[in-house]
């Protein structure tokens, strides 16, 4: 806390609460001095308008956030300051202002209160409450539990519904602008941030498929953005292209299945498959359907208080939630108080309900039974075990159809498991000629996987016509690898407590990395009490050793898998996971990982062995 006159600039030291004097300090603005009663460190503040600018939480030159005080009423506020210069012209920066000026009507405890806003020395400003910056997210890796997180979602969700009835789109909804407070109570802030002033980060996975693809901020996009910080919040990481959402949010436990459907719609690549609004995943988690009234009088109430009116001439499934200015959405037809219904009456109902339920079981099960399996040693009409699945007539008696299947648990690598070392280069293709050990010597090997025309042409030209159809193949796979390697860090690379990464100068971390990009690299962070001052702080994928490539496609392959369940789809995905990185590691003349990563692929996905043999592993 801080006092501030036109003579003298006083604050608070945080440690000891000591009041000093900091007017005549001679140094600059949110530097730090010791504290002359207790030694430790205190930041100078800042004087601007009323308000006393004590910390900077963030700022990209153009635009800063300030931890501050309002000196008139001691009030914490949150102040950003954009500067009017050639980035931001008059338009943007009175975009930015009429921006604020439509949140600072909406209100929710969701939203932090707008205290002012306007013009200052040709940029702009505006105030707000303080929003704190704890995460919602557990920094361990893990979800958080579906009973601390409920109240989060459903907070927030009730906040950006109320902002989308505002009309506001907020354009870079995630884990930075959706934080708890001092109190736990969740916040949303940056609204207009990124819209009228054009904040966005290309590689932010948060941002929608069109956002990243160079489109602009919609109330779809918003959706999608939302959809990722609920995944994000539930599991602990980013949602993967190649992941089944639903797969990874059921197993996390707890979760409602509808609460999970809501958030894979919110996900869909395609703006038109995602959900118009916060009122279905609020309804899901929920759990309830608005009801009648028990005193008769056809009304219900809706999401956030609205009431929803029902028709005696439809049924009860014809319900619509209120959305005018009155909160009341009329059904067509006549609305007239429920008759009272006596207890004899209820108990007919009941049990009429109960006999058409057990009939249409017993209905079901009858069907069901004419699916004969004959993968077990239940086997009809002398079927082979494990030959797949009849479907036979229920008056004939007849085969109508048969579905052959493959089965999934057993799978002959003999063939994958000789001893080879790294630069072992005598292997044979099973199906097709394998390029020769003196020309795959001339693969262009770039360090970070950025493959160019002017490498690729010359080796191609230099192969005979029968190699050039299969290791274009495998040039335009290996191509795409480093991308697809970075963006498998969305989930952190996080193996047993206490392990090494390596380095390719032959150094050691004992670390892990929590998350990486393309863009921005992996960020390295040490075990809990591991000092290492020599240890990066962020590494590129071509500073490590390929040992630790190999491990790192190992690893996201058994996520891969456990995610998978007994899913073919799922499987296929994992495969494809093993047999791209097999041919990467084998690309760079690591034989031994990729055939350990081929063998891996086809215990996953043992149909898969064709594209196996094809490649030579």
């Amino acid at each position: 806390m801080s006092d501030s006159t036109s003579e003298q600039l006083k604050i608070y030291c945080p440690s000891c609460q000591a009041k000093l004097d900091v007017t005549d300090v001679q140094l600059r603005a949110f530097e730090e001095f010791p504290c002359p009663v207790c030694g430790n460190g205190v930041r100078v503040p800042q004087v601007f308008l009323q308000y006393v600018l004590e910390e900077e939480l963030w700022s990209n030159g153009s635009v800063s956030r300030y931890r501050a005080l309002e000196t008139s009423l001691g009030r914490k506020s949150l102040v950003v300051k954009v500067t009017g210069n050639g980035e931001h012209g008059d338009d943007r920066l009175e975009a930015y202002l009429g921006e604020l000026r439509k949140v600072s009507l909406i209100m929710h405890p969701g939203l932090p209160t707008i205290y002012s806003c306007g013009r200052y020395e040709g940029g702009v400003y505006s105030a707000c409450q303080y929003c704190g910056n704890d995460s919602c997210l557990d920094f361990d890796g893990n979800g958080v539990a579906w009973k601390e997180a409920r109240p989060l979602i459903m907070a927030a969700a009730e906040a950006m519904q109320k902002v989308l009835e505002g009309g506001v789109v907020h354009g870079g909804l995630g884990d930075e602008t959706i934080v708890k407070d001092g109190q736990g109570t969740l916040k949303i802030f940056g609204f207009g941030e990124y819209t009228a002033l054009g904040l966005h980060l290309l590689d932010d996975p948060h941002s929608s498929p069109e956002r990243r693809s160079g489109g602009a901020a919609s109330f779809s996009g918003d959706l999608y953005s939302f959809g990722v910080w609920c995944y994000r919040l539930l599991t602990g990481y980013y949602p993967d292209e190649g992941v089944d959402a639903a797969s990874v949010l059921s197993r996390q436990g707890g979760i409602p299945v509808g609460v999970t459907a809501q958030i894979v719609r919110m996900l869909s690549a395609s703006p038109l498959e995602r959900p118009a609004g916060y009122t279905s995943l609020l309804s899901a988690i929920q759990g309830v359907l608005p009801l009648m009234s028990r005193r008769g009088e056809g009304r219900a109430t809706g999401i956030g208080g609205s009431k929803v009116v029902l028709s005696r001439a439809r049924s009860a499934g014809d319900i619509q939630t209120g959305g005018g200015s009155t909160g009341d959405t009329a059904v067509t037809g006549s609305v007239a108080s429920a008759p009272s219904v006596s207890s004899a009456e209820r108990l007919v109902n009941r049990l009429l309900v109960f006999f058409g339920v057990a009939l249409a079981l017993l209905i079901g099960v009858w069907v069901l039974m004419r699916v004969v399996p004959t993968s077990s040693g239940g086997n009809k009409a002398g079927a082979e075990p494990g030959s797949g699945v009849r479907l036979i007539d229920p008056k004939t008696g007849e085969v109508i159809s048969e579905t052959p299947m493959e089965p999934l648990t057993e799978v002959d690598v003999s063939f994958l498991e000789g001893e080879v070392t790294e630069e072992v280069d005598e292997s044979v293709s099973r199906e097709g000629p394998r390029v020769p050990k003196e020309l795959r010597r001339n693969r262009p090997r770039p360090r970070d996987f950025r493959f160019t025309g002017d490498e690729v042409r010359p080796y191609m030209e230099s192969l005979p016509e029968s190699y050039r159809e299969l290791e274009k193949e495998r040039v335009r796979i290996v191509a795409q690898m480093g991308s697809y390697v970075y963006s498998l860090f969305k989930m952190p690379y996080r193996r047993e407590e206490g392990s090494e990464l390596a380095l390719a100068n032959g150094r050691k971390i004992s670390g892990f990395i929590p998350m990486g990009s393309e863009l921005s690299g992996l960020t390295v962070r040490l075990w809990d009490g591991v000092d290492d001052p020599r240890a990066p702080k962020n590494v590129r994928l071509e500073e490590l050793d390929w040992s630790e490539i190999a491990r790192i496609l190992e690893y996201y392959g058994e996520k891969r898998l456990e995610m998978a369940g007994q899913g073919l789809k799922e499987r296929r995905d994992a495969f494809d996971h093993y047999l791209n990185s097999a041919l990467l590691c084998d690309w760079y003349g690591y034989r031994k990982a990729a055939r350990r990563l081929a063998k891996a692929g086809l215990k996953a996905y043992p149909p898969g062995k064709k594209d196996i043999m094809k490649y030579g592993f």
